[in-house]
């Protein structure tokens, strides 16, 4: 039974460094996630700030060439909206699955805990129900000594 403890520990261990690898992993992967999002509120304020410029001079008189580039401006922070709100989307997904594999090696090592908890208590009985044994036998051979 010893051993079969030992195991268990060993396979504990394991179960450990699985679960803070996947807690690593998860913490990076919000971080990123954080990172991305916070790249693309960013954009959307420079882009707010342009359109509002935008808006404001189409109030008063401006110049082709000047409408032209807020323009390009702004096309070229659409594409490159789209292009984060795709790195954005892909970060949620990754973090979403980090924190899955974290959650079930989680569980996984919860649930070993258990087993072991289980075998100690397991182990506890049987050693008292030896000595209980042994107790008896000898309680037995000292009453055959004394009475036989």
């Amino acid at each position: 039974m010893n051993n079969e403890l030992r195991s268990i520990d060993k396979l504990l261990e394991f179960k450990e460094e699985q679960f803070n690898q996947s807690q690593a992993q998860f913490k990076r992967a919000m971080e990123y996630f954080e990172t991305v999002g916070n790249q693309l509120y960013d954009l959307l304020k420079t882009k707010e700030k342009i359109e509002k410029a935008l808006n404001d001079h189409l109030k008063s008189r401006i110049k082709a060439y000047e409408l032209l580039n807020y323009q390009q401006q702004l096309d070229q922070l659409k594409k490159k909206e789209n292009e984060l709100q795709m790195k954005v989307h892909q970060a949620r997904m990754n973090m979403q699955d980090k924190e899955q594999k974290r959650t079930e090696a989680h569980f996984e090592y919860k649930k070993l805990e258990k087993v072991k908890e289980n075998r100690l208590i397991a182990l506890k009985k049987r050693m008292k129900n030896l000595e209980n044994q042994q107790l008896d036998e000898v309680s037995v051979q000292q009453y055959v000594r004394v009475n036989g």
